[in-house]
C-alpha cells in the first residue's frame, strides 16, 4: 500500500512491480502510469476500509498476481523498454 499525498513518480511502486509485489496506491496523478497493472485499485484518503479489503485480496492472490505484475513491469517500465522508447523519441525529434 502506498497512500502518498504528494509523489512525483512513484519509484516505490515501480520497485514493487519489478519484484511482482501487488500494491494499492492513493488516487493521485503521479500513479496514473500504473493504472493498467493487474488488480490496481486507487484508494481515496478516507477509504481505509476499501484499502484493507484490496490488500487482503492481493495477499491471497499474490502467487497468481506476481508473474502478471512482473510481465507488466517488463513491458512498460524495464530498462530495456525505457531505452527503446527513449531511442524512438530521440529519432522522432531529430528527423
Amino acid at each position: 500500500m502506498f497512500l502518498s499525498h504528494q509523489e512525483t513518480f512513484g519509484l516505490v511502486i515501480a520497485e514493487a512491480l519489478s519484484a511482482g509485489i501487488p500494491f494499492i496506491p492513493s488516487d493521485i496523478d503521479a500513479f496514473l502510469p500504473f493504472k493498467n497493472c493487474p488488480r490496481v485499485v486507487y484508494v481515496k484518503d478516507n477509504e481505509m476500509h476499501t484499502a484493507r479489503l484490496y490488500i487482503n485480496r492481493s495477499l491471497l492472490e499474490k502467487l497468481t498476481l506476481k508473474p502478471l505484475i512482473q510481465d507488466l513491469f517488463n513491458k512498460q517500465f524495464s530498462q530495456t523498454t525505457i531505452n527503446k522508447r527513449w531511442d524512438k523519441k530521440t529519432l522522432e525529434l531529430t528527423d
